[in-house]
């Protein structure tokens, strides 16, 4: 019986024992912690976070057993006792790491590390001309915000004069072009920028651009009654409609399809230059010519201007023998009253690449080439797209 005795009360010393060794090794084990952050309704793990700079946000710590929590993050210190803790946070402006000390009842301590970058809100740089001069095409330039502000180039809205612009990225640029219609009467004209981060932050920016205009002379044509018989209101609308309808089937990027810069289609001087106020026939209506005449003999070999893909050609009643190139970004240049057509529709062009040849064709009092550039459909004046990559 006493033997009994003894061997139990050795069996429970054992396990005594036992569980005072499993106990201190348990007690050489650091806290676990799980943080959690949460801005808003989103929550996320990890040790890199971004954040909006000056909003609040609340860090979640989940500890395997009680501890004691000491927090660094910026300037301030602070120490709190728990298994489970909401700590309600600002988060500060730049990247900053935020240091958490986890500590058991036993002195075991375990550190965690964080960065949080705190993304202050948008102030793009812009560059653009103050004054342009109507029918003249020029370039927006904006500086894109860092990686970290999570924006997508296809959230970026860009209007000029209630025109919406297409735009395209270039060396860390978001680049758009533009153009003053020459409809447009002389005065300042909005241009605005808006955009969104990954927080739902929205940016807007409201400036002017001021448009002038040259006086031009009034170039009375006295046309044949054949010739002005070509430019009916019905050939005119035709025209416009098959020029509409060729850019929406167009499958052009939104991007340039050139690389270098843009170059004369034809040498020759110019016989009548863009803008001129033009009236047709004795009392007709006044129009602006949107291109410029290159005067050249019947046969002269036509360049085209740059790269791109022919969307028209064909021959037209106004036009004559008419090719239009997609140089993508919604620029096309157009090439009148040729005699011969070298392209099709749908074939890829070079810089430089023959296309036609000049001719009479059309609404024309003399061989010539009429050529155009276009952005969004707007006429400009093509003389100052040559030797520029971008007006």
């Amino acid at each position: 019986m006493q033997r009994s005795l003894m061997l139990l009360l050795l069996i429970v010393a054992v396990t005594l024992l036992g569980g005072l060794i499993l106990q201190s090794r348990e007690d050489k084990k650091a806290p676990v912690v799980r943080a959690l952050l949460k801005f808003k309704e989103n929550s996320s793990e990890g040790t890199t976070w971004r954040l909006p700079a000056d909003e609040n946000f609340q860090l979640l710590l989940n500890s395997n057993e009680p501890t004691q929590f000491e927090l660094r993050y910026g300037n301030s210190i602070e120490t709190y006792f728990a298994r489970r803790l909401e700590v309600n946070l600002k988060a500060l402006a730049g990247q900053h790491r935020l240091e958490l000390k986890a500590s058991d009842r036993s002195g075991n301590v375990q550190l965690y590390s964080y960065s949080l970058s705190g993304l202050p809100p948008l102030q793009p740089l812009l560059r653009f001309p103050q004054n342009v001069s109507s029918g003249q095409a020029f370039s927006i330039y904006m500086a894109l915000p860092p990686e970290s502000y999570g924006i997508h180039t296809e959230s970026i809205n860009v209007t000029f004069a209630g025109q919406s612009l297409s735009n395209f990225v270039n060396n860390n640029e978001l680049i758009a072009l533009a153009s003053a219609d020459l409809e447009f009467s002389p005065g300042a004209y909005p241009l605005d920028i808006s955009l969104k981060d990954i927080f739902d932050r929205e940016t807007h920016l409201e400036k002017i651009i001021n448009i002038t205009r040259e006086e031009q002379p009034l170039q009375q044509l006295n046309l044949s009654n054949e010739l002005l018989s070509k430019r009916s209101r019905e050939n005119q609308l035709f025209e416009d409609d098959v020029v509409l309808e060729a850019q929406k089937e167009s499958v052009s990027p939104l991007v340039p399809l050139w690389r270098s810069s843009f170059l004369m289609p034809i040498e020759g001087l110019s016989s009548s230059g863009f803008g001129a106020l033009r009236r047709y026939g004795v009392g007709g209506d006044i129009a602006f010519h949107t291109g410029t005449d290159i005067a050249a003999i019947v046969g002269t070999t036509i360049h085209a201007t740059n790269d791109g893909v022919v969307v028209i050609a064909g021959y037209y009643p106004i036009k004559g023998g008419f090719t239009m190139i997609d140089h993508g970004a919604r620029v096309y240049s157009l090439y009148f009253h040729q005699e011969t057509l070298y392209v099709r529709s749908g074939q890829e062009v070079r810089r430089g690449d023959a296309i036609g040849e000049v001719g009479n064709t059309g609404l024309s009092t003399g061989a010539h080439l009429h050529w155009e550039i276009r952005v969004n459909n707007i006429p400009t004046d093509p003389l100052t797209w040559v030797d520029k990559i971008l007006p």
